[in-house]
């Protein structure tokens, strides 16, 4: 996409073509069960069958992906179509045989020619099939090893504003005794107003908007420090022990080079880390930057979504996190309670 936006988010297969072993070789592209899919078919000009695996195109693969939208506003009649784009894009995964590229560049000790060529794979699948083929099963339900964290409605945010939010994770998490891998993954959802007269990214929007996170062992109150003080100068993020994120905030420290996760309307970024290496509490910062408009009421509206997957499903993890969330609101609650009760004292 222009200036790099990972373009398309999401696809979906539509049919393939296959060819075939003969001599000379062939090209084929219908009546395959492996290759084509059962879609929906044309029955302008019959006779024929309603549905069949006859033709191939993106006109299947849209609405295979519109499907789960529809499926999201049955569930969620309230929530914005910002909403569903994010749960759609939070859903996506890479195909395995692009998965077991970034499972090798995770690893340690991989030989600097051998890493060197897969950052330029990944970094040319990215531009393909941008973050991966959406699932509705994903987007649209928790299972006991994997759980979505949502924002509700949209909410607006302005230039050097930054919204924290905090997601405590247990100590059945954290054990020292265990080493289970957990995905994170993250995706930002926003929209603001543009223009036409466009010169670069960050003057398309009135208002642009990304998100970072906590670093590994960082405490909630120096990461919103940290993410105000950025917010503020608009600086490149500081250096420190940061999550193993696959895009980054930068095009050069991730393992997807060339682009990076905040170019775009929609961002999305996951991470596999080790659970014994979880901080008490994985924080997101989301936060506004000036654009085209010089009004200081403009502003941007966005939605949040944060997932936590175990992969190798070795303990359940949402029972956990959805009581520690519990847990933290209830001490909010309370806390705000009491500091009401202080105020009225005073006025008597």
């Amino acid at each position: 996409g222009i200036w790099n936006v990972i373009k398309p988010e999401v696809v979906e297969y539509g049919g393939d073509d296959s060819k075939t072993q003969n001599t000379p070789s062939d090209v084929r592209n219908g009546g395959i069960a492996a290759a084509c899919p059962e879609l929906v078919r044309s029955t302008m000009f019959p006779p024929g069958p309603a549905h069949d695996r006859d033709e191939v195109g993106t006109s299947f693969a849209a609405p295979k992906v519109a499907r789960i939208a529809a499926k999201l506003h049955s569930l969620l009649p309230q929530e914005p179509a910002l909403l569903y784009r994010a749960l759609i894009v939070q859903s996506a995964r890479w195909p395995q045989w692009a998965e077991n590229y970034l499972s090798e560049l995770r690893q340690t000790g991989v030989d600097p020619a051998r890493r060197q060529a897969l950052i330029e794979r990944v970094s040319r699948i990215v531009r393909c099939i941008g973050y991966g083929l959406p699932d509705e099963t994903r987007a649209t339900a928790n299972t006991d090893h994997r759980t979505t964290f949502i924002t509700s409605g949209e909410i607006p945010i302005r230039a050097l504003e930054a919204h924290i939010y905090q997601v405590p994770i247990p100590a059945v998490l954290r054990s020292q005794a265990d080493e289970f891998d957990i995905r994170i993954e993250v995706t930002l959802s926003y929209v603001a107003q543009p223009r036409r007269t466009r010169r670069n990214l960050r003057r398309y929007l009135s208002t642009w908007v990304d998100w970072k996170s906590s670093k590994l062992g960082e405490g909630l109150n120096t990461f919103r420090a940290r993410a105000m003080k950025e917010a503020e100068d608009g600086d490149e993020p500081l250096p420190g022990s940061t999550l193993p994120w696959t895009l980054n905030e930068s095009s050069i420290t991730g393992f997807i080079r060339e682009t990076k996760r905040n170019s775009g309307t929609v961002q999305k970024d996951w991470a596999v880390v080790k659970s014994n290496t979880l901080p008490y509490d994985f924080c997101i910062a989301v936060v506004g930057h000036q654009g085209w408009s010089h009004d200081p009421d403009s502003s941007a509206r966005y939605t949040l979504a944060v997932t936590f997957e175990i992969l190798g499903q070795e303990i359940t993890i949402y029972e956990p996190l959805r009581a520690a969330v519990v847990e933290l609101q209830q001490l909010e609650a309370e806390a705000v309670e009491a500091e009401v009760e202080v105020e009225v004292e005073v006025e008597d």
